[in-house]
């Protein structure tokens, strides 16, 4: 104890007995700890977008009421992409515009021929074609969906299909066949060969 600091003190003082580290500052800066390397940000992903809706499990119009949404975007959709809809469709669901704007189901498919050859009418879908009766058509719509869900429309790393394509598979060498039967023939006269051979 310092006794000139005893001599001011009014009180008993205490010593610790405690030693500090001596605390080291590295003044060479080429040494110093790096920040830790952050992952590269994703790019965002807008789920909204075209590509998004169609193709990843994650989307939006798998949990939608496509009964609903379906006919008020046909609505929405230029004549142009109607148009190439509805060629797209068997004859019995397309409709025809007559130049008075009246729109003509077919009865049957001669009909549908029929109309299809005038050409004072224009293509146009069925007004019947979404509506929820149409069990065939949303069936396939529910199949839609559901393979969506699935991950069937991702898209393809093309390295992954290049790798696939590349694979040498010798089981398919050993099966080939120039034409159907051959290996039967061939089998057939290793067997008589062999055949001799015994006897």
């Amino acid at each position: 104890m310092d006794p000139s600091a005893a001599a001011t003190s009014t009180g008993p003082t205490r010593v610790s007995t405690r030693t500090r580290k001596p605390t080291i500052v590295n003044t060479n800066t080429a040494e110093q700890p790096k920040p830790a390397k952050r992952a590269p940000k994703k790019p965002r992903v807008n789920k909204r977008s075209y590509e998004y809706l169609v193709q990843n499990p994650d989307s939006l119009l798998i949990e939608a009421d496509m009964k609903k949404i379906l006919p008020e975007v046909f609505d929405l959709l230029p004549q142009e992409d109607k148009d190439e809809l509805c060629a797209l469709l068997p004859p019995c669901d397309r409709a025809y515009r007559d130049p008075m704007n009246n729109i003509i189901e077919p009865k049957n498919l001669e009909e549908a021929i029929r109309l299809g050859m005038n050409e004072q009418l224009t293509l146009t879908i069925s007004p019947s074609f979404l509506k929820p009766a149409r069990m065939a058509f949303w069936y396939a719509m529910e199949g839609w969906q559901e393979m969506l869900a699935a991950g069937n429309f991702m898209p393809i790393d093309p390295a992954l299909c290049e790798e696939i394509k590349d694979e040498d598979l010798p089981w398919k060498d050993d099966e080939f066949e120039l034409y159907w039967g051959e290996r039967l023939e061939r089998d057939k006269k290793l067997k008589r060969k062999s055949a001799k051979k015994a006897k």
